[in-house]
């Protein structure tokens, strides 16, 4: 069945795009051993490959002994990546790995003035009310967590001129003390930009060589080792033949990067495996959290998988071009001979291409079929058809598409005249065009 299913998205011609959305899918965790263990072994190639491209400047490769600015801190610390989704309230409470990690590495001046910094910059920018914006989206943060971080902002403002920032910082409730130090731990270095300053990323290195292993040890399952023999189901597919992330910065070279890995990945056979886990994302209703383009393949696919006798397609490949269209009824037509396809669509360029083509305008029929065998359909729909065979064959409009030829024969009468008689003579304006089809010529 998973055989057919893909031979039809080859048909449909999305194949390669479904292959790319794949690559930014997360895998379920235990349902794709075989599949994660050939992307592992593809990671050496993959980065010689970027190396060859100049391309591996623009991706943050995981190493062990330095900082990757595309990750939060916590990854960073431990060289680790979260198993599950991590809420801002728990991540730092009392008794928790990371607020034990502040506490014993004296790191709480930094993380309040990293988080401080950040969250003046957000309400500089966004204010309170702009928070729909697509930059400000594009963060991550809980609307939540910024309320409580415009807090924490106007608590600090209130207590400047009383004592140095440091102090400032110490006077601070609680509440806005956690809400700013989360930030480093949400947010990327190049996310967060200038205000991660250098000499903090070297400290949380000596750290991580200190006692990143043991920290991870005492997370209970919150955080997985990085390891380059490892899969990481908390990353996508394209992160995890990467082992590591490409920068926000990237540009247009982050398609370049993405169209590398992916030629690699389908050079291994690894296109129709990876295509299969479109199956493994979370639809919603009624497949509303899918693309209008992957909600119209899986209606498509649920309907040919089953090889029925008629298949009615009422705009279904919408996204298609009219050209596309004809080319895919083509390759459906092969894949499902028996098959009676019915095409619904508010135009065809080529109907003639179809065995039977039919226009409804305002609820009539005015088009006609296009079969050329005689039938027993009445005296006009004959004369219509010799009409549009004898204008197809004309070279003055042969060139002509379908419909206008159509239309032609629509408007078109025999004319016959008696042996001698005129039709025109040279020099005179007529509106006419004559076929002579019998006769001297």
């Amino acid at each position: 069945m998973r055989d057919w299913w893909f031979q039809l998205i080859e048909a449909m011609g999305v194949d390669q795009q479904l292959f790319r959305r794949t690559l930014h899918a997360q895998l379920q965790v235990g349902n794709h051993p075989m599949l994660e263990q050939q992307i592992i072994e593809l990671r050496p190639l993959i980065r010689q490959r970027l190396a060859e491209a100049g391309l591996d400047s623009v991706v943050y490769h995981f190493e062990p002994d330095a900082f990757n600015p595309a990750v939060p801190l916590a990854s960073n610390i431990l060289f680790g990546a979260p198993t599950r989704d991590i809420s801002p309230d728990e991540l730092l409470a009392p008794g928790r790995l990371v607020y034990q990690v502040i506490r014993d590495q004296h790191l709480a001046a930094e993380t309040l003035g990293i988080g401080l910094g950040v969250a003046e910059t957000l309400i500089k920018t966004f204010g309170r009310d702009n928070l729909d914006h697509p930059l400000f989206q594009r963060l991550g943060l809980d609307d939540e967590l910024y309320c409580r971080l415009c807090s924490a902002a106007e608590e600090y403002a209130s207590l400047e001129g009383r004592a140095t920032g440091e102090e400032n910082t110490q006077h601070l409730s609680e509440a806005s003390r956690a809400a700013l130090m989360t930030i480093p731990f949400l947010l990327s270095a190049e996310q967060i930009g200038p205000g991660f300053p250098e000499v903090f990323k070297a400290r949380i290195l000596k750290i991580r060589a200190a006692s990143g292993g043991s920290l991870i040890a005492r997370s209970d399952g919150l955080f997985q080792p990085l390891q380059l023999d490892g899969y990481v189901p908390r990353l996508t597919v394209l992160e995890n033949a990467l082992f590591g992330k490409i920068s926000l910065h990237a540009g247009d070279k982050a398609l370049q990067v993405e169209t590398l890995v992916s030629e690699v990945l389908e050079a291994h056979g690894l296109k129709k495996r990876l295509a299969l886990i479109l199956y493994d994302l979370p639809t919603g209703l009624g497949g509303s959290l899918l693309d209008p383009m992957f909600q119209e393949r899986a209606a498509f696919t649920r309907a040919a998988i089953k090889r029925p006798d008629i298949l009615i397609l009422d705009r279904a490949l919408a996204s298609h071009d009219s050209d596309s269209r004809l080319q895919t009824r083509d390759r459906l037509q092969k894949l499902m001979p028996a098959t009676t396809m019915v095409f619904l669509e508010e135009e065809f360029r080529h109907p003639e291409r179809y065995d039977l083509f039919v226009e409804i305008h305002d609820g009539r029929i005015d088009g006609v079929e296009r079969r050329h065998e005689k039938r027993p359909d009445g005296v006009a729909a004959e004369d219509f058809r010799q009409k549009t065979d004898v204008i197809a064959r004309a070279d003055l409009f042969a060139r002509l598409d379908a419909r206008n030829q159509r239309l032609l024969a629509f408007s078109a009468q025999w004319h016959r005249v008696a042996k001698g008689a005129l039709i025109f003579a040279r020099g005179e304006s007529v509106m006419p065009v004559y076929l002579c089809l019998q006769g001297p010529q």
